[in-house]
């Protein structure tokens, strides 16, 4: 079977849309399963608050973590089902070393959550 190069031109041209459309219905963007979540992962995601991200970006995340800072404060567990998407900076899972040189906390192979908020500009004082 003879093919012209219009016909190899066609194929081509379809076979990079659909690599294309794929890529565009992945978000562009590949996240790793163990690295950190940033705002722009959150937010693309359209998820209710933390503890539903988690769940669906990171199921396995939860069951390896002993406890949950966010911005420097230890909190419980159902704090992510009130904390808004909107607010987070970034979520990263912190290994028990750098646990105790950063929060304290008495561990051997734990694995803490670390939840950084958005800062906020403040704003500039008037003279």
């Amino acid at each position: 079977m003879v093919t012209s190069s219009g016909t190899r031109l066609r194929a081509a041209t379809v076979l990079a849309a659909l690599v294309l459309a794929t890529a565009c219905a992945s978000g562009g963007t590949r996240i790793n399963a163990n690295g950190p979540l940033t705002s722009e992962d959150l937010i693309a995601g359209r998820f209710a608050d933390v503890s539903d991200a988690l769940r669906r970006l990171r199921p396995g995340w939860m069951n390896r973590v002993r406890g949950i800072f966010i911005d420097g404060h230890s909190v419980t567990f159902e704090s992510l089902d009130l904390e808004p998407i909107s607010g987070v900076a970034e979520i990263r899972l912190l290994q028990c070393d750098r646990a105790m040189i950063k929060y304290a906390v008495r561990c051997v192979s734990s694995t803490y959550l670390e939840i950084t908020r958005k800062r906020i500009p403040q704003a500039e004082a008037h003279p």
